[in-house]
């Protein structure tokens, strides 16, 4: 299941579009022109992701979903074994 994102920093927005996975081509053309657009806008940016089911693409991506949950786990396994 491709999923897209686009965010406008300064508009504080972001856009998801999730396509069906018969859409992929569909997905990476509007990646494509969409990168276009990020090229020229410093402030936008647009990511095309794409997992087997909404669980698997939090596991992968948690930053779009705004978990940090994993993020602090693996901060604290480094803190302790440098702290060793």
């Amino acid at each position: 299941m491709p999923i897209q994102y686009e965010l406008e920093e300064y508009a504080k927005t972001i856009k998801v579009t999730q396509y069906t996975s018969d859409q992929l081509d569909d997905a990476a053309n509007a990646y494509l022109a969409l990168e276009k657009r990020a090229v020229q806008k410093e402030e936008y940016d647009v990511v095309l992701v794409a997992a087997n089911s909404i669980y698997n693409l939090k596991s992968a991506y948690p930053n779009y979903f705004a978990d940090s949950d994993e993020f602090l786990i693996n901060i604290n396994k480094v803190i302790s074994i440098q702290s060793h």
